[in-house]
């Protein structure tokens, strides 16, 4: 068995000045994934929406340690267990996907 290296995006999700959340529109092809880096404290909630346009979508969350604290969901508040930078790694579950990731720290 060969296994083939899928591309993907890596991009940082910064907020504007004054705000404490951003979303992100944007596609992934089926096959790959969409990684999303964001900064945060141990403590701070992060609240995480994604919608899609044909429901096909779901995001994982990754602590700064590899713990996965998240899977396949469309939707998450989470209390931070450390502070570091966390991974939301997106992918379709049926074909291509278009989504909107929203993303708020408190």
């Amino acid at each position: 068995m060969v296994y083939k290296k899928q591309p993907c995006l890596v991009s940082q999700i910064r907020f504007a000045p004054g705000k404490n959340s951003a979303t992100v529109s944007q596609s992934v092809v089926r096959g790959s994934r969409d990684i999303y880096l964001l900064k945060a404290n141990q403590g701070q909630r992060m609240d995480v929406k994604m919608t899609s346009l044909e429901n096909n979508a779901v995001f994982d969350v990754i602590a700064p340690n590899g713990q996965v604290l998240k899977t396949e969901a469309t939707q998450s508040s989470l209390k931070l267990p450390a502070t570091g930078t966390y991974e939301i790694i997106v992918g379709g579950t049926r074909g291509n996907a278009t989504y909107q990731l929203n993303v708020k720290i408190q």
